[in-house]
C-alpha cells in the first residue's frame, strides 16, 4: 500500500468515527494520525496522535477484516503517552483514547457499525 493519505469511517445511526493518516513520507510513515469522534448533533472531539508508521494503517484494516480480530491497538508519545484501543463486542466495536499526561480517558462504542476506507494514492513524481 502507498498512500498519501487513508482515512477509514467507521459510522452507525448516533456516531462517526473517523481514522485519518496524513502525509505519507514515502518510505514507512505518516507525518499525522488522528481519531475524529462525532456524536449526532453535537461537536466533535479530536484526538491527536502524531506521526505514526504505516503498520498502523495495516493492522486497523487487518483488524475490520476479520471478525475473528478481538483488539487492536497503538501507543505514541506526542507529546505524552497516548494510546487508543479497539475491542469487538458482538457486532459492535469500542474504542479506548487515554492520554496518560493528562490523565484524559474518552470511550465510544460504535452499534454494528458501517465501514468505509478511501485512500489517496502517493506519487513519487514529485514535479509540479
Amino acid at each position: 500500500m502507498l498512500a498519501k493519505k487513508v482515512s477509514i469511517t467507521l459510522q452507525d445511526e448516533a456516531l462517526s468515527v473517523v481514522l485519518s493518516w496524513d502525509c505519507f513520507d514515502g518510505d514507512d510513515c505518516f507525518g499525522d494520525f488522528r481519531i475524529r469522534a462525532t456524536q449526532r448533533d453535537s461537536d466533535s472531539s479530536v484526538y491527536e496522535f502524531g506521526p505514526c508508521a504505516i503498520r498502523a494503517v495495516r493492522k486497523m484494516k487487518q483488524f475490520l477484516g476479520d471478525a475473528a480480530e478481538q483488539s487492536v491497538g497503538g501507543g505514541f508519545q506526542h507529546p505524552d503517552v497516548r494510546t487508543y484501543d479497539w475491542c469487538r463486542i458482538g457486532s459492535d466495536l469500542k474504542l479506548l483514547v487515554k492520554f496518560e499526561g493528562s490523565k484524559f480517558e474518552a470511550e465510544h462504542t460504535l452499534k454494528s457499525p458501517t465501514i468505509q476506507i478511501a485512500e489517496e494514492p502517493y506519487s513519487y513524481d514529485h514535479k509540479a
